[in-house]
């Protein structure tokens, strides 16, 4: 069975959108995005990758639709873990001091559910990741 790879939204724009502050760093790491791991795409990061800037570029728009189209991707339903990630995102930003969106939120539910399997994690923003990973023995990549 192959690597099961989650990636976060920022990666998207690193990957398709040219000039991504993320471009050049992706580089090293996009070998992980092709076969033979299955990558895996929780819906509210393509929500949040197909904001109105993105779409707005049809070059990078058409290369992001070809890529998931892709045999190796995998789109998973998260609808489970919206209420509870709407809940720790005002406990995590208002309370505990630690401002984490609700799409993060939501992949660190993902992660935390040893009912999936996540062998390893792609995100730029390692630091609002790091617990979890290491909780469920995730590679950061």
């Amino acid at each position: 069975m192959s690597q099961r790879i989650l990636v976060d939204t920022g990666v998207w724009y690193a990957m398709f959108a040219k000039g991504d502050q993320h471009a050049s760093a992706l580089e090293q790491k996009s070998e992980f995005l092709d076969s033979p791991y299955r990558v895996i795409v929780p819906w509210p990061t393509v929500y949040e990758a197909l904001r109105t800037q993105f779409v707005k570029k049809p070059l990078a728009l058409g290369r992001f639709e070809d890529y998931l189209k892709k045999t190796n991707v995998e789109f998973l339903e998260a609808e489970c873990y919206r209420d509870d990630a709407f809940d720790e995102t005002f406990e995590l930003s208002l309370r505990k001091n630690r401002p984490i969106s609700m799409v993060d939120c939501l992949l660190r539910r993902i992660m935390s559910d040893a009912a999936v399997s996540v062998d390893a994690f792609i995100t730029f923003n390692a630091n609002d990741f790091r617990d979890v990973c290491f909780a469920r023995n995730i590679a950061m990549l």
